[in-house]
């Protein structure tokens, strides 16, 4: 079964930890995509929200992804020592690999740039495919896999599959990659990076085999906007931009009840 994170500052992933902790249900969950640079700039804080989130998660069914920041930095995704370090200060599951969205030769080449450091990284290392054609991406997929074998078919290949496939009109869903991927030899995980324009595809790309989770901030954006997720709602989906949520600390009645919505939908 397929998990959501929420995407948010760490003051209100905090306010969703006490709120799932005062009502007893999944508002922060326990599989989280967490942003490296917010990481980095809130050190405590984050070690403690992952500390206590790892506590009352039963154990191994927590999961901690590091994000390499690729959509929230101006400059594109933080170099790899970088974002190691923030996941060394949570103790991350996976750590993403650089990308460049959309754009596969760019990414290629920020890989081999950092080539060194990635096979020298001792964390589990979740690949990205990027490209602007359905042929392109496979070609990227096929790339990452060759430059980035696993040790033996046993161990876990990690994918994170980027919303701007979806948002693509050449493309128009995940549902291809993921089932490319599928079909190669290996024990895959995936998982969905953010929600796109197409609420309805983003959740059927959840139920497909080897899709571990899918992470967005867009639920609680909504809520801030006064806007309630549904499905089968015309208005029920409407990607907006995260606008100032960054600088916020207030967490909306909404907004939680559009991330328990989400889990709820993913699950």
């Amino acid at each position: 079964m397929a998990r959501y994170s929420p995407i948010a500052p760490i003051a209100i992933l905090e306010q969703l930890l006490d709120h799932q902790k005062d009502k007893g249900k999944r508002v922060l969950g326990n599989y989280l995509l967490l942003l490296a640079h917010d990481v980095l700039e809130h050190n405590y804080d984050y070690a403690r929200l992952v500390g206590e989130v790892r506590r009352n998660a039963e154990g191994k069914e927590s999961f901690i992804i590091m994000d390499n920041s690729a959509i929230e930095n101006t400059g594109g995704a933080l170099d790899f020592p970088t974002v190691l370090d923030a996941a060394q200060i949570v103790g991350a599951d996976v750590i993403m690999m650089p990308d460049v969205v959309g754009n596969f030769p760019l990414t290629q080449d920020l890989i081999l740039k950092e080539f060194y450091h990635l096979r020298a990284c001792k964390y589990p290392l979740m690949k990205v495919p990027q490209g602007t054609t359905l042929t392109e991406v496979f070609e990227c997929v096929q790339w990452l896999l060759t430059t980035f074998p696993p040790a033996c078919l046993d161990e876990p290949v990690y994918w994170g599959i980027p919303r701007i496939l979806t948002n693509n009109p050449e493309i128009g869903s995940r549902a291809p990659v993921i089932e490319f991927i599928n079909l190669l030899p290996g024990n895959h995980q995936i998982h969905l990076l953010g929600m796109s324009h197409n609420l309805a595809d983003d959740l059927w790309c959840t139920t497909k085999i080897g899709v571990m989770g899918i992470d967005s901030a867009n639920p609680i954006v909504m809520g801030v906007a006064g806007l309630r997720v549904c499905i089968g709602d015309d208005n029920g989906w409407v990607h907006l931009s995260r606008g100032n949520l960054w600088e916020s600390h207030t967490l909306h009645a909404l907004s939680i009840e559009n991330v328990e919505f989400m889990h709820e939908a993913v699950a």
